[in-house]
């Protein structure tokens, strides 16, 4: 939906015509090859997933790794959101948009 999305926007099938970035385009382009690569190789066979499993998966060094990544991440790009310096980049680029 992602790829349709941004072809209608683009191509300004709804009476307003949105051009992409380039980032835009790399980013969805990164969205799908990603989707595509997990559908591939991901698991194919069902089986039931029970909660000592699951305790058991969470424990795993891998797992604590990315968790933990994860949440830096998180708490750190919500607090840069909120710097005054990233608030007038934002305006900076608002204005430019309506400009356009």
């Amino acid at each position: 939906t992602i790829v349709f999305s941004a072809l209608l926007a683009a191509t300004g099938v709804c009476k307003v015509r949105e051009p992409l970035s380039r980032a835009q385009i790399v980013f969805i382009l990164a969205i799908t090859a990603g989707v595509t690569l997990v559908s591939f190789f991901g698991p194919k066979e069902e089986k039931v997933i029970t909660t000592e499993i699951l305790e058991e998966h969470f424990k795993q060094t891998a797992f604590l790794a990315f968790a933990i990544t994860a949440w830096v991440f998180l708490v750190v790009f919500c607090t840069t959101q909120h710097l005054p310096f990233a608030a007038q980049e934002r305006c900076r680029l608002s204005a430019k948009t309506i400009a356009v």
